[in-house]
């Protein structure tokens, strides 16, 4: 099984494609038991990393990195936490070079699930000067736009066209989140492109009762070992901004311990690989913007484009 994994993601990243302006990169993403993976080298060593706006940190995998022992722990999704080493690196991703501090913690738990050797997961600090475009229905590519001081791309020849949804974030800890409705209440969402799954936090079960089914349990697995059976259930009457979104499935678990850590404003949920496989979503980081394209809405701009409209 492990082995049938990485010949179905190998079989994928041969069609790598770069862009020749450094200011734009584009390769090719793939997805693992919905985690986000990109082909990237971290002082010179090449593999698989995870793209994960949930951290602020490149977190990479003890296996193949080492480092000074720090006195932080790593905390996961189910409270679980992991000693913590970290050392400065350079991160390269197709053409886009940045070095950073990078914390090395244990993977084991996560490769064993995906059968394909992890290196890392790639947080927001790597992109804190740029504009990032998650391309899953389209082109299954992953975009990075350098930005001036305005926010604005230096390559002024964008690869994408004007977005449907263009929605103001807050920080939660580094996390964007944005403001959408579940059945008419106004909710507050992270974006975690490192969520396998959405969750909802299970205070407003209460409250959106009628929006979510009960689907019983599953297993919630975090970075470490620790595995929870949770509530599981399927959200309808999600709105974000004007994008009425398909029923989707999320786990309904507690997020107050991940709001009381971390600052900005508390969230209700995350929006993971259950919400962001069915748009073309796009962060900036200078902006805080986060830019939606629907299915739609994109095809409609693709047959203007060939008409010449």
């Amino acid at each position: 099984m492990k082995t049938s994994k990485l010949l179905f993601v190998l079989a994928l990243f041969p069609q790598i494609s770069f862009a020749t302006d450094p200011d734009t990169v584009v390769v090719r993403m793939s997805s693992v038991i919905k985690l986000t993976l990109v082909q990237a080298s971290v002082d010179k060593q090449e593999g698989f990393y995870i793209l994960d706006t949930g951290t602020p940190d490149l977190v990479l995998n003890r296996t193949y990195f080492d480092g000074e022992l720090s006195e932080k722990v790593f905390y996961g999704i189910n409270d679980e936490f992991l000693d913590i080493r970290t050392k400065y690196v350079d991160l390269r991703i197709g053409d886009f070079e940045v070095r950073v501090k990078a914390k090395i913690i244990d993977f084991s738990a996560i490769e064993s699930l995906t059968g394909v050797p992890i290196l890392g997961a790639i947080g927001n600090d790597a992109f804190k000067d740029c504009e990032i475009v998650f391309d899953y229905v389209f082109n299954n590519e992953f975009t990075i736009y350098r930005l001036d001081e305005n926010g604005n791309p230096l390559n002024r020849k964008a690869l994408h066209q004007s977005p449907s949804q263009t929605l103001p974030f807050l920080n939660k800890g580094s996390m964007p989140s944005v403001l959408a409705c579940i059945g008419g209440q106004s909710v507050r969402l992270g974006l975690d492109s490192g969520a396998g799954a959405n969750l909802v936090d299970k205070r407003k079960k209460s409250p959106f009762g009628c929006c979510l089914k009960d689907l019983g349990k599953k297993r919630l697995r975090g970075f470490g070992a620790a595995v929870e059976m949770t509530p599981f259930a399927e959200i309808s009457g999600l709105a974000v901004g004007e994008i009425h979104c398909k029923p989707m499935q999320a786990f309904v678990t507690s997020l107050h311990q991940f709001n009381s850590d971390l600052k900005g404003p508390d969230i209700d949920g995350i929006m993971g690989y259950e919400f962001l496989s069915r748009y073309r979503t796009a962060i900036n980081f200078r902006k805080k913007e986060v830019y939606i394209w629907d299915t739609d809405y994109v095809q409609q701009q693709l047959a203007d484009a060939q008409a010449g409209k």
